[in-house]
């Protein structure tokens, strides 16, 4: 579920100390230069049972202090993705970690009626990774991703429909509000899906720039409308959309 999503990217969250771009700890009373999360950091926490830590830690926390059954699979399974998760990283070392769970917002002005909107996002992580220019926005996703990352075009991410890429909306949101604070930075959205690190790198999303002007002016256009009262609410022709609607 999504509190085990939690506890994957928690890994790195609970054990390893923030650092700023200038590779300064921000997260302890003494401001210490420091080159950023390491290899042998994560191989160490892979090892000696930090992560079994976090997970029990995690379970405890869900009133699930005695772990069997089906329970004891799920940890096992989370103990593995997160792990992994952990040996993915490794290879992006020195890895300045610049946020976790890292809320975002900005105020958006709706062209038509001039109204002023404030937009909220929890970005799961904030890092960048050694020799990179940009800073990554990561999320962590533990369910199915396919089809659900279509970046081709800023149309395909307002559709109305089950096969709108919400994922990739998802994360161009996050995009556009960390870009409301620093215009000037490079961003690159990634998606770390915990089936597929097995097989394959944490995959990046982006958009042309052309079409990123387009996903601006249609999540304005979006939100207009969900505030302009004579825009009814319609239901949906397709009942996989909403199976409980009445």
């Amino acid at each position: 579920g999504c509190w085990s999503g939690r506890v994957v990217g928690g890994t790195l969250l609970v054990e390893f100390p923030l650092f700023d771009e200038t590779g300064v700890q921000t997260n302890t009373l003494s401001a210490v230069s420091h080159p950023g999360v390491t290899a042998d950091d994560l191989r160490r926490a892979s090892q000696d049972g930090t992560v079994e830590k976090i997970v029990d830690e995690a379970f405890a926390a869900e009133g699930a202090a005695d772990i069997e059954g089906r329970m004891a699979i799920l940890r096992d399974v989370i103990i593995r993705l997160a792990k992994r998760t952990l040996e993915t990283d490794a290879e992006l070392c020195p890895l300045r970690i610049l946020g976790v769970e890292q809320p975002m917002n900005r105020t958006l002005t709706l062209p038509r009626s001039g109204r002023r909107v404030r937009i909220f996002g929890l970005a799961d992580r904030i890092d960048r990774p050694d020799g990179e220019d940009a800073v990554r926005i990561v999320d962590y996703k533990t369910g199915s991703t396919a089809g659900k990352d279509d970046t081709r075009s800023a149309e395909r991410l307002f559709r109305r429909d089950t096969r709108r890429p919400h994922i990739a909306l998802q994360l161009y949101l996050y995009e556009g509000l960390a870009k409301a604070v620093d215009a000037g930075r490079q961003y690159r959205p990634c998606i770390y899906s915990t089936r597929a690190l097995f097989d394959e790198a944490p995959a990046a999303v982006s958009l042309a720039e052309e079409e990123a002007a387009r996903f601006d002016e249609m999540l304005a256009e979006t939100i207009e409308e969900i505030f302009t009262p004579e825009v009814p609410f319609d239901a949906t022709e397709n009942e996989e959309n909403c199976p409980f609607c009445p």
